[in-house]
């Protein structure tokens, strides 16, 4: 089973709407949805910053600015 962790209430309905459509499909893994806020649940902002640069990484071959923002991160 997926889980799939979402930041911030706007997500709510977007990831309802995705679920009731992969449920029924068979050959689908099971996916849960949860939303949460960044604020009370730690690694979710670190998340984000890893699919960006992931994303970065895929699209351009690059992911500095999300380096550079881990670095102001680091303790």
């Amino acid at each position: 089973m997926g889980h799939v962790l979402l930041d911030a209430e706007t997500w709510k309905t977007p990831s309802d709407k995705i679920e009731s459509l992969v449920t029924p499909i068979e050959w689908i893994p099971e996916v849960r949805f949860s939303v949460h806020n960044s604020q009370a649940v730690p690694g979710i902002q670190l998340a984000d910053i890893a699919a960006h640069m992931r994303r970065s990484f895929i699209m351009d071959g690059d992911c500095k600015e999300g380096q550079s923002y881990l670095n102001e991160l680091r303790l």
